[in-house]
């Protein structure tokens, strides 16, 4: 799934990504955000094949993270 986002961004940077009830994400700021926190998954020690749980309102930030987890 991670591979969609990847695939899409070099066309797509500025482009509208994602809306939610608040706020709107570009590409590029929906890949920086999902950078982010599979990093901070890596660094609490989840690796490829682990279970993580997503468990948050319908957002962008809901998405950021399955697509986090997806890209480890």
């Amino acid at each position: 799934m991670y591979r969609l986002l990847a695939d899409n961004l070099p066309a797509r940077r500025d482009k509208v990504a994602l809306i939610d009830a608040t706020e709107t994400a570009s590409y590029a700021a929906l890949s920086a955000e999902v950078d982010r926190l599979a990093a901070w998954l890596a660094a609490q020690g989840i690796a490829e094949g682990d279970r993580v749980i997503v468990s948050l309102r319908k957002s962008i930030g809901e998405v950021a993270a399955m697509f986090a987890a997806w890209k480890l």
